[in-house]
Protein backbone atom coordinates (compact mmCIF):
# COMPACT_ATOMS: atom_id res chain seq x y z
CA UNK A 1 0.00 0.00 0.00
CA UNK A 2 1.71 2.94 -0.86
CA UNK A 3 1.38 6.53 1.68
CA UNK A 4 -1.35 8.07 -0.32
CA UNK A 5 -3.97 4.93 -0.14
CA UNK A 6 -3.00 4.85 3.79
CA UNK A 7 -3.87 8.48 4.25
CA UNK A 8 -7.42 8.00 2.44
CA UNK A 9 -8.11 4.64 4.11
CA UNK A 10 -7.41 6.21 7.60
CA UNK A 11 -9.23 9.15 6.26
CA UNK A 12 -12.18 7.05 5.45
CA UNK A 13 -12.02 5.49 9.06
CA UNK A 14 -14.62 7.07 11.46
CA UNK A 15 -12.28 5.66 14.46
CA UNK A 16 -9.16 6.56 12.75
CA UNK A 17 -7.26 10.35 12.68
CA UNK A 18 -3.87 10.87 10.76
CA UNK A 19 -1.82 12.93 13.48
CA UNK A 20 2.11 13.32 12.34
CA UNK A 21 4.42 13.18 10.04
CA UNK A 22 7.72 12.78 11.24
CA UNK A 23 11.17 12.11 10.31
CA UNK A 24 13.98 10.87 12.33
CA UNK A 25 17.73 9.72 11.19
CA UNK A 26 15.91 9.70 7.80
CA UNK A 27 12.98 7.17 8.84
CA UNK A 28 9.93 8.82 7.67
CA UNK A 29 6.98 7.36 10.41
CA UNK A 30 3.39 8.69 10.18
CA UNK A 31 0.93 8.23 13.54
CA UNK A 32 -2.39 7.55 13.57
CA UNK A 33 -4.98 8.03 16.20
CA UNK A 34 -7.47 5.37 17.31
CA UNK A 35 -9.94 7.46 19.12
CA UNK A 36 -11.81 4.61 20.99
CA UNK A 37 -8.95 3.55 22.96
CA UNK A 38 -6.61 7.11 22.87
CA UNK A 39 -3.54 4.98 21.35
CA UNK A 40 -1.38 6.56 18.76
CA UNK A 41 1.03 4.44 16.60
CA UNK A 42 3.81 5.16 14.50
CA UNK A 43 4.17 3.30 11.34
CA UNK A 44 7.14 3.55 9.36
CA UNK A 45 6.91 4.40 5.91
CA UNK A 46 8.45 0.95 4.80
CA UNK A 47 5.86 -0.65 6.77
CA UNK A 48 2.86 0.82 5.05
CA UNK A 49 4.60 -0.13 1.79
CA UNK A 50 4.85 -3.51 2.74
CA UNK A 51 1.62 -4.68 4.13
CA UNK A 52 -2.17 -4.35 3.68
CA UNK A 53 -4.68 -2.05 4.82
CA UNK A 54 -6.43 -5.10 7.23
CA UNK A 55 -3.18 -5.54 8.65
CA UNK A 56 -2.41 -2.22 9.22
CA UNK A 57 -5.82 -1.28 10.87
CA UNK A 58 -5.88 -4.16 12.83
CA UNK A 59 -2.19 -3.18 15.13
CA UNK A 60 -3.58 0.70 14.87
CA UNK A 61 -6.67 -0.29 16.87
CA UNK A 62 -4.94 -3.32 18.98
CA UNK A 63 -6.63 -6.17 17.60
CA UNK A 64 -3.91 -7.78 15.64
CA UNK A 65 -0.52 -8.01 17.35
CA UNK A 66 2.56 -5.52 15.85
CA UNK A 67 4.39 -8.61 14.94
CA UNK A 68 2.79 -8.50 11.57
CA UNK A 69 4.51 -5.89 10.54
CA UNK A 70 8.18 -4.55 9.85
CA UNK A 71 9.75 -2.25 12.27
CA UNK A 72 6.61 -0.98 13.79
CA UNK A 73 6.41 1.06 17.11
CA UNK A 74 3.70 1.87 19.31
CA UNK A 75 3.76 5.58 20.89
CA UNK A 76 1.17 4.95 24.11
CA UNK A 77 0.97 1.40 24.69
CA UNK A 78 4.69 1.14 23.48
CA UNK A 79 5.19 -2.35 21.93
CA UNK A 80 8.89 -3.10 22.41
CA UNK A 81 10.56 -6.44 22.97
CA UNK A 82 11.97 -7.45 26.46
CA UNK A 83 14.92 -9.93 25.84
CA UNK A 84 17.60 -7.52 26.41
CA UNK A 85 15.53 -5.52 29.03
CA UNK A 86 17.72 -5.08 32.20
CA UNK A 87 16.32 -6.46 35.60
CA UNK A 88 15.25 -2.59 36.40
CA UNK A 89 13.40 -2.49 33.39
CA UNK A 90 11.64 -5.92 33.78
CA UNK A 91 10.52 -4.86 37.30
CA UNK A 92 8.74 -2.01 36.24
CA UNK A 93 7.06 -4.24 33.43
CA UNK A 94 6.05 -6.50 35.99
CA UNK A 95 4.43 -3.51 38.32
CA UNK A 96 2.77 -2.26 35.58
CA UNK A 97 1.20 -5.10 34.57
CA UNK A 98 -0.27 -5.56 38.60
CA UNK A 99 -1.23 -2.38 38.64
CA UNK A 100 0.97 -1.53 41.78
CA UNK A 101 2.70 1.66 41.70
CA UNK A 102 3.64 1.61 45.94
CA UNK A 103 6.81 2.60 46.86
CA UNK A 104 7.37 -0.07 48.97
CA UNK A 105 7.54 -2.24 45.38
CA UNK A 106 9.95 -0.60 43.82
CA UNK A 107 12.43 -1.00 46.59
CA UNK A 108 12.94 -4.83 46.11
CA UNK A 109 16.29 -5.47 45.26
CA UNK A 110 16.65 -6.95 41.11
CA UNK A 111 17.13 -10.05 42.21
CA UNK A 112 13.86 -11.25 43.80
CA UNK A 113 11.78 -9.00 40.94
CA UNK A 114 13.78 -11.40 38.54
CA UNK A 115 12.71 -14.41 40.63
CA UNK A 116 8.98 -12.96 40.50
CA UNK A 117 9.15 -12.77 36.88
CA UNK A 118 10.91 -15.62 36.28
CA UNK A 119 7.77 -17.81 38.50
CA UNK A 120 4.20 -18.74 36.69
Amino acid sequence: MNPSEFFAAVESDSDLQGVAITERDGRVTLAVLHKPSGYVTALPVESIEACQWSDLRGVITGERPPNVLYQMARIVGYYSRIENWNKSKLGELRDRHKGNYTPDESSKSADTIQQNISSP
